[in-house]
């Protein structure tokens, strides 16, 4: 009865362990999108520096030179909120990560458990087998002892 209770136990560790598993590998992709996404702003954001620089050099007026710094303030505004954010998605990260590691010790200890008892069964049914081929051994050469009487 106690087995079935462990075994209960250890599949319900399982369901949560996998569990476990699946929302740290979703903060990791959430993590390298969130990256890949920063960097992908400063890419674009050079790129299209790079584009103004190249205009300005052959002529830019004033206006369209305003719009180029105007809309490179925003992409740095938005690279800026990313970057603050990042410590946020990263602590998210580390904390599926400690609950799934948490999750795996707990289905760990209960697997120990349950080998510890069946060893334990084991060795138990082990001695009273051989005691039970102790008691026929003896039996046996009893029974010889009163037959060459």
């Amino acid at each position: 009865m106690a087995d079935k209770a462990l075994h209960l136990v250890l599949d319900q560790h399982k369901k949560h362990e996998q569990t476990a598993s699946i929302e740290f590998a979703q903060a990791q992709q959430q993590l390298a999108e969130f990256r890949k996404q920063f960097a992908n702003l400063q890419n674009y954001r050079n790129q299209y520096l790079q584009q103004m620089h190249d205009k300005g050099a052959s002529g830019l007026y004033a206006d369209s030179f305003g719009h180029y710094q105007k809309f490179v303030a925003k992409l740095e505004a938005a690279m800026v909120q990313q970057q603050q954010a990042l410590p946020q998605v990263m602590h998210q990260v580390d904390v599926k990560k400690r609950n799934w590691i948490a999750m795996q010790n707990k289905r760990k200890a209960v697997e120990s458990l349950i080998e510890k008892r069946e060893q334990a069964a084991q060795i138990k049914a082990n001695k009273q087998e051989q005691k039970m081929l102790d008691e026929f051994a003896n039996f046996q050469f009893y029974k010889k002892q009163q037959d060459s009487y």
